[in-house]
């Protein structure tokens, strides 16, 4: 297992300066592992799971946590002991998710590590393994904080493509087979971007639109955006139909859009 002085998990991406902090985590903070011999000998016995020992149930209840307002990343384990429909959830936390889920940035987001005591590929990582597992992926939590855009007018923040692939490689290195950072996915388009090679799609009604009207089409922007107005891919050279092809960043630009609009001084009367 990889420890802190393994090479950090990074990839080639321009980025601002971010000042994020690896919260260490304590043994008070985590649950002592599964008992592996109680999983294995319940097994190889028939079994009803209803029933089963907690070791034995205890999943994948170890993951990769960051805070978007105190900037921390940290290693985070449930507590296996206690049956998941009793585990008070934290209310901030949201799992990530790809491909449409590009428009709001929650405040604390959290990867589910595919570890546990069948994996081979990675058995549960210790309270040292996991820590040191966080300070790994501390360079693409930076990546993912410096990237993301703010929503002119909002306390929230928008996806780019830059952030989004950044917490795609976090996702990756949780996994499994621990993959390798692949940096900016070229599928993933910001709508700056996008404007940039094809300004025909974007309609001036936009920039009187409502809130309601403007977060409605960021959304169809962001699912639909690519495969309606293939000159965007065309011009990026790209397939619009590949997995996970997306416009993103659609919301903080019509907001910003909407902005710049109402500052441009009106027309003078003839």
């Amino acid at each position: 297992m990889n420890d802190k002085n393994s090479p950090p998990l990074a990839a080639s991406q321009q980025c601002n300066s971010v000042q994020l902090t690896v919260r260490e985590t304590t043994a008070e903070q985590v649950p002592p592992l599964p008992d592996p011999e109680i999983y294995r000998a319940y097994f190889a016995n028939p079994h009803d799971y209803v029933r089963a020992p907690q070791d034995a149930k205890a999943g994948h209840f170890q993951e990769i946590v960051l805070d978007l307002h105190t900037k921390e990343l940290f290693f985070h384990g449930w507590d296996w002991r206690v049956p998941r429909e009793d585990r008070l959830p934290n209310p901030k936390a949201c799992p990530f998710f790809a491909v449409f889920h590009w428009l709001k940035v929650p405040d604390v987001i959290s990867w589910t590590i595919d570890s546990g005591i069948p994996v081979a590929e990675r058995p549960y990582l210790t309270l040292d393994q996991g820590n040191a597992f966080a300070h790994r992926l501390a360079p693409l939590a930076e990546i993912l904080l410096a990237n993301l855009l703010p929503v002119p007018g909002t306390d929230t923040r928008d996806w780019s493509a830059e952030s989004a692939s950044a917490a795609l490689d976090i996702q990756a290195a949780c996994t499994r087979y621990q993959y390798p950072p692949r940096g900016r996915r070229p599928e993933l388009v910001n709508m700056h971007e996008a404007v940039a090679v094809h300004a025909d799609f974007v309609r001036p009604a936009w920039a009187q639109w409502t809130v309601r009207d403007l977060d409605e089409v960021a959304d169809y922007l962001n699912r639909f955006g690519l495969r309606n107005n293939p000159p965007i891919a065309q011009a990026l050279e790209f397939d619009p139909q590949t997995p996970r092809a997306s416009l993103v960043g659609t919301r903080a630009w019509l907001y910003e859009n909407r902005n710049n609009a109402r500052a441009l001084p009106s027309p003078a009367p003839q």
